[in-house]
């Protein structure tokens, strides 16, 4: 046994590597378990994927199927940044579309970004405390959904936590020259070199972690920034090594803008709104809630989110109050970018505040109560571990198998992509509600369209993009869910009120193919 820099015991050597190892297989099997053939109908995975194809086959990133739509900035930009692409490129590059290797892929960033809160917080909490945080992380059926799925999600966590690893070890390695200025006699600057050295090194490498999320997510640009802000609170002043830092993150950060100028599309997003901060507070309040979602009760699922959000409260006070840090500084001003962000994105914008919450959470236990509490305080962490077993039980034995009944892989999404390829020409332009996918899983240009007040402005739309065929959905029930239904109703209201400019081509019970007539 070995003790933790917060004074724990831990297995020792390979018996806590491999307790981790052993661990980490189990959740990893649970997701492979759970995996379903088939795709959500969310087509945010297929820009991805056709920018993975693109690197894979030596093409541009940017020249994809997709045509944007300025007047519907929320579906997303002309082109994503290229973290997520560079990790699926190989993977496409050996098996092409297949869903199973794909989504390993997102098991695998999984399975990393688990083994790096380890590394993280392992000086911070004692080895049942961290595996509880593991488990419940590493099991939630949030994130059992986003390994069924592509998208940068969950490699962003992985280089969030890398970056975060890294600049702990950073700072770790100042402490100790610290300690060897106070208990040991004064040193040259030669004997000093080394400290310097690997401290540099260590905030170089936090540097390019911090760019690759960057370069996975825009948001990541506040980790960074929080980096900044905390070294400037702590120390008073931006440390030599960080600036050094700086200038390489700064100059990969423009050197993929400047490569890649169709990212900057988000930036057509952003708007000053109080009333839309304030909803989606709560709206993601609640997302974060429904962490704890279970089979039982939405009463009992509130007052667990309730208990656990409180301790949080305390806890970030107090660690806010012993010294502020990196984390303290990034939960913040993440937090308010993505209540700030116009288009609402659920729960998968939350992930990397959930560790977080979770280790607040504890330090609220851990933190000063009364002695007499003590008992109060124990009974209230059985119970709550218990409540979150029966929870987690539930969900999983619950959890639906199998091929996803709606999505990509549904027969008539199958047959609408057949009837595509069959009707159209490879350089014409389509449009409908998902454009991404229809461009990946046919391979024609197409884009989204826009509500209007007017037909007119919107067949003025329909001649800028030269469209030539319209894909309406009949059935909103063929979205499950992945469109408002006033968006899926717009546009079949809009091909009834225009009959003698649409010529049907092809139909089934979810979608109908229409020629634009010139």
């Amino acid at each position: 046994m070995s003790w933790n820099g917060a004074g724990v015991r831990y297995f020792s050597g390979w018996k806590e590597t491999l307790f981790w190892g052993l661990l980490l297989l189990g959740i990893g099997l649970v997701h492979s378990y759970f995996l379903r053939p088939g795709h959500f109908w969310g087509d945010d995975f297929a820009q991805y994927l056709m920018h993975a194809q693109n690197l894979a086959e030596g093409r541009p990133h940017s020249q994809t199927g997709y045509i944007y739509n300025p007047h519907y900035p929320q579906i997303g930009p002309p082109a994503y940044p290229p973290g997520t692409a560079l990790l699926l490129a190989p993977v496409y590059r050996i098996w092409g579309l297949n869903w199973t290797a794909l989504k390993g892929t997102m098991i695998g960033c999984l399975l990393v970004f688990l083994a790096l809160l380890v590394v993280y917080f392992r000086r911070s909490l004692s080895l049942g405390v961290l595996t509880v945080l593991v488990v419940l992380i590493g099991l939630n059926h949030f994130f059992l959904d986003q390994t069924n799925a592509i998208g940068s999600d969950l490699p962003f966590l992985v280089w969030v936590y890398l970056t975060l690893v890294f600049f702990q070890q950073g700072d770790r390695g100042e402490d100790r020259q610290e300690r060897f200025r106070q208990h040991g006699e004064s040193r040259s600057e030669k004997e000093e070199r080394p400290f310097a050295g690997r401290i540099l090194v260590w905030h170089l490498a936090a540097a390019l972690a911090a760019w690759a999320a960057f370069a996975t997510r825009t948001v990541g640009v506040v980790l960074w920034a929080a980096i900044l802000l905390a070294d400037a609170f702590q120390h008073r002043r931006i440390r030599s090594s960080l600036v050094w830092a700086s200038g390489v993150f700064l100059l990969l950060a423009a050197l993929q803008t400047l490569l890649i100028p169709g990212t900057s599309g988000y930036f057509d997003q952003l708007s000053i709104d109080p009333a839309l901060l304030a909803s989606h507070a709560v709206q993601y309040a609640r997302q974060l809630a429904a962490f704890w979602r279970n089979g039982f009760s939405k009463l009992l699922t509130a007052v667990v989110a309730g208990i656990v959000s409180l301790l949080a409260l305390v806890g970030y006070y107090r660690e806010c109050r012993r010294r502020v840090s990196v984390r303290e500084i990034f939960l913040l001003l993440y937090g308010v970018v993505v209540a700030a962000w116009p288009s609402y994105q659920g729960f998968r914008m939350l992930d990397p505040v959930v560790p977080l919450w979770l280790f607040y959470a504890w330090k609220g236990i851990e933190s000063d109560w009364p002695k007499r509490w003590d008992r109060l305080r124990f009974a209230a962490a059985v119970g709550l571990a218990g409540v979150m077993a029966a929870c987690y039980g539930t969900m999983l034995l619950t959890r639906p198998t199998g091929p996803l009944p709606e999505g990509i892989g549904r027969p008539s999404s199958q047959e609408l992509f057949q009837a595509v390829r069959q009707y159209t020409k490879p350089d014409d332009a389509l449009v409908f509600i998902k454009p991404r996918a229809l461009a990946l899983l046919t391979g024609r240009r197409c884009s989204v369209y826009h509500p209007v007040q007017d037909d007119a402005e919107l067949w003025a739309y329909f001649r800028q993009i030269q469209a030539r065929f319209l894909v309406v959905v009949q059935r909103p029930e063929a979205m499950q869910g992945a469109e408002e239904l006033e968006r899926v109703q717009f546009l079949a209201d809009f091909a009834a009120r225009n009959q003698r400019r649409l010529q049907p081509i092809w139909a089934n019970d979810d979608f109908a193919l229409y020629r634009i007539e010139k």
